[in-house]
């Protein structure tokens, strides 16, 4: 797995920042986990970038799409977020094989700070712009059954999603606006747990980490790799919490602050 953090000059920039980090990370390298640029087209107001990931043995194909655009007169800047079963080079963007509705991560045309970790199944991406914080994740979640039973567990999430097609940054208000390609191969919004639980830490000020399942009417699917609830009593935002030597950053639900409106993300 591999881990970067930094300041990104804009929206655009934080793109060609995550395109670099999953094709060619030295640690997703050396593992043979990292992506495969199939895409990469830039134009004035937009970037395309369409990756294939190899999952963790280097024998899965988990295809994903990211599209930059902008609207500068109504001060839009953001990513749509896709994901796709298979890749056709003279298909278009939203064409692409088993496409998923679209989701967007909303972000500015500004200096933002950013958290990114990946491996070769799933990339999670934490960016604050201003004083709130938005999240994507990207891939394959960790699924409670075997390949041939759930062969596909993608999972796409950001801040927005194909109803609103988008929203300012300022205007967005969950992080969790998301889909599933279920065991039916259909994609769907699935519940989670936990979600919005307000217990307190344990004495001695220890934070315990929830594994974030997924799941709805028919089945659990599986819990997010790497993202886990975590109290936000007496904690904000960019805290760390250490788990076996290992940090998790602690990250608010964009600008909700309550208690149970809290995540951690494993740093590495």
């Amino acid at each position: 797995m591999a881990y970067e953090s930094g300041i990104a000059a804009d929206h655009r920039d934080l793109l060609g920042r995550f395109r670099a980090f999953v094709t060619g990370h030295p640690s997703l390298v050396a593992a043979g986990q990292a992506w495969q640029e199939l895409r990469w087209v830039q134009q004035a107001s937009t970037q395309e970038l369409i990756l294939k990931a190899p999952g963790l043995g280097g024998t899965d194909a988990i295809y994903a799409g990211l599209f930059s655009q902008e609207t500068a007169a109504s001060d839009l800047y953001q990513w749509q977020v896709l994901g796709y079963t298979g890749y056709l080079s003279g298909a278009n963007f939203a064409g692409q094989p088993g496409v998923s509705p679209a989701h967007y991560l909303s972000l500015w045309n500004s200096p933002m700070s950013y958290w990114l970790v990946a491996n070769g199944r799933r990339a999670i991406l934490a960016v604050k712009v201003s004083s709130r914080y938005m999240l994507m994740h990207l891939g394959f979640l960790t699924p409670y059954a075997t390949p041939g039973q759930f062969p596909y567990p993608f999972f796409v999430s950001g801040t927005d999603n194909y109803y609103f097609g988008g929203r300012r940054w300022s205007e967005v208000s969950t992080i969790w606006n998301c889909q599933m390609r279920n065991l039916a191969g259909v994609w769907a919004t699935p519940s989670r747990y936990p979600a919005g639980q307000t217990y307190k830490h344990s004495p001695g000020n220890v934070y315990p980490l929830t594994g974030l399942v997924l799941y709805d009417a028919t089945a659990i699917y599986g819990e997010i790799d790497g993202l886990y609830h975590v109290s936000g009593f007496s904690s904000a935002s960019e805290n760390l919490v250490i788990v076996d030597g290992v940090n998790h950053l602690v990250l608010q639900d964009v600008a909700s602050t309550g208690i149970g409106n809290y995540v951690a993300l494993r740093l590495q």
